[in-house]
Order: structure tokens, then sequence, then C-alpha cells
């Protein structure tokens, strides 16, 4: 059982970071705050990424690789580069605790990184 969940982690993480193809990616210029993300003190969570001049989509992952949330209309307006999340999936429920990535995709882009939930 656990050696299963250890092994779909890994190929998560290779799927995520190293398999999908980047035209670049780009760690340090994006960040989650607050992170963690406690969802009984904040009502959500914020992702800062660069400017673009497209509106690029985000995408939170679990750590088997499952789309969990999709961000469409979750920007802030008067701001680029700014997006939140309230904690939620797909169904509206509220996600576990653990460990999250997410992926920010512009047209010439992507940025991934990582989120804690706790709750």
């Amino acid at each position: 059982m656990i050696q299963t969940k250890i092994l779909r982690f890994f190929v998560a993480v290779l799927v995520l970071f190293l398999l999908v193809p980047c035209s670049r990616v780009v760690m340090a210029q994006t960040y989650t705050y607050p992170n963690p993300f406690d969802v009984k003190k904040y009502p959500y969570v914020a992702f800062v990424f660069r400017p673009s001049e497209d509106t690029p989509s985000i995408k939170v992952f679990n750590l088997i690789g499952e789309t969990v949330a999709t961000l469409a209309n979750n920007y802030i307006s008067g701001s680029s580069g700014r997006a939140v999340w309230d904690g939620k999936d797909g169904d509206g429920n509220l996600v576990a605790s653990g460990m999250y990535f997410y992926m920010v995709k512009g047209s010439n882009f992507k940025i991934r990184g990582k989120l804690t939930i706790l709750r």
C-alpha cells in the first residue's frame, strides 16, 4: 500500500516536471501566498506570477497527477499576474490537506510550483 503510494508520487513528479515539454520553465518568478494555505485562516490562496500578454491557464494537481482544479475566471481585476483559488475542487468541495502542484501556462511559458494545504 505505502509502496504503491510512493510509486504513484514519483510517477506524478516525473510527468509534471520532466516529461511535459516546456518552452521555458521559470520557478523563481511565481509563488503562492499564503503557503502553506490554511483554509481556516484565509479565504483563498493567491497565485502571483509574471504578467503576460495573454491570460494564462492555472491548474492544480494532486500528488498522483490528477487535476484538482482549473482556474478560469479567478483573476484579480486590475492586476496582471495574479489569480486566487478558494481551495475547492471542481465539485465545490474543499480539497484534503497535503501537497499539491500547480502549473501556470501561457502561450510561451509554463511555470510550476508546489502548494501545501492545511485544514
